[in-house]
């Protein structure tokens, strides 16, 4: 890797003529109508997302199915009653998310100024990191994710990490979005050049709230539960690097951003669980906005039981298609 490559930089994102394939003309539909609904208020806007969620709710089975075991197994003393209408207003939420990723595409700089209602110990991303390092700004997997990155990046420069989308055109409108904001963007299976970019002084988003397979994590609990915890950012925290947490509440007008710093720690495991604490403590505030739809306990510890039977008996099944 030359020093150019050393330093954080965007891939240019073009338009292709495949992203005019006729397999994609709903999604240039909806994102014709998106468009001018993201102009409006951003509290009408929440109502139409409260529509299109419930929508959602009544047509998305699998997905319905898996926040449902999440939701179960995170709040279990939660009531049947409680859990099913936590669950309609998570969807509730994932309708505002898909509106709010308008928002975040499309909006100028000064809307977005006004959307904000509070953005504590934001002077954590202003002042320099120590010994010119960068910083790792871990983020959560909330139903308004696109607009959180957008919101918070408001303040500094930052780079981040992309998953590259199945629907080129959704693809094209993601990368090109945060390529106009981000310094350094790079896809999930680039990580090792996000770390260079770190170390070299990026203050660096990054989502580890998810199950990214057992190669790269280690067992922590999670809501009570063994769950597959990427080992990264424990990593870095054992070298040395400053670790944050930021934090994006929606309210009935705008967003609330509160940052936290994580206490330094020269054991990665120590790291995880203050992480993993935390992150329960920020989506027990607001659990209908985190995104239960994925699949947080996919990977079990050996000998345990898989929380998803059906999803396995998919994953099982496509495989031996794969090998075909």
């Amino acid at each position: 890797m030359n020093n150019k490559k050393k330093n954080p930089y965007n891939s240019e994102e073009i338009f292709s003529i495949g992203l005019l394939n006729p397999k994609y003309l709903f999604t240039w539909v909806g994102l014709f109508f998106l468009f001018p609904v993201t102009k409006l208020p951003v509290s009408l806007i929440h109502k139409l997302g409260d529509m299109l969620g419930f929508i959602f709710f009544v047509v998305s089975k699998e997905r319905k199915r898996i926040a449902l075991i999440n939701l179960k197994l995170c709040f279990p003393k939660l009531e049947e009653q409680e859990i099913n209408k936590l669950l309609k207003e998570n969807f509730k939420n994932l309708g505002k998310g898909i509106l709010e990723m308008g928002i975040a595409w499309w909006s100028n700089q000064t809307r977005l100024q006004n959307l904000i209602t509070d953005y504590s110990n934001k002077e954590f991303l202003k002042k320099p990191s120590k010994n010119n390092g960068g910083l790792l700004v871990l983020i959560k997997h909330s139903t308004h994710l696109e607009l959180d990155l957008r919101l918070i990046a408001s303040v500094c420069e930052m780079g981040g990490m992309y998953r590259p989308q199945k629907n080129l055109v959704i693809n094209y409108f993601m990368r090109k979005s945060r390529n106009s904001y981000l310094k350094g963007v790079v896809s999930n299976s680039q990580a090792r050049k996000g770390i260079v970019w770190i170390k070299r002084g990026l203050k660096f988003f990054y989502a580890a709230d998810q199950d990214y397979g057992n190669k790269v994590s280690e067992y922590i609990p999670f809501f009570g539960h063994e769950a597959a915890t990427v080992k990264l950012p424990g990593d870095l925290a054992t070298s040395g690097l400053e670790i944050i947490f930021a934090n994006v509440k929606r309210s009935k007008f705008g967003y609330a951003i509160h940052l936290h710093k994580f206490k330094q720690t020269s054991s990665r495991k120590e790291f995880l669980i203050q992480m993993n604490e935390y992150y329960e403590k920020v989506i027990s505030e607001a659990p209908e906005e985190y995104l239960w739809v994925h699949r947080r306990f996919k990977n079990r510890p050996e000998g345990e039981e898989n929380f998803y039977p059906y999803w396995k008996k998919r994953a099982i099944r496509r495989r031996k298609e794969r090998q075909r």
